[in-house]
């Protein structure tokens, strides 16, 4: 079972617009996001 997690095939590392993309909306004054609703802290 642990072999599948080793298959050099799977990879795990997020593209940076994905990782970024939320983030980013938050910080974006269109976007409207509440204070209590922004990640971070």
């Amino acid at each position: 079972m642990l072999s599948a997690c080793e298959d050099s095939r799977r990879n795990f590392i997020p593209k940076l617009v994905t990782f970024l993309e939320d983030p980013l909306d938050e910080m974006d004054p269109e976007q409207l996001v509440e204070e209590q609703y922004k990640s971070g802290e």
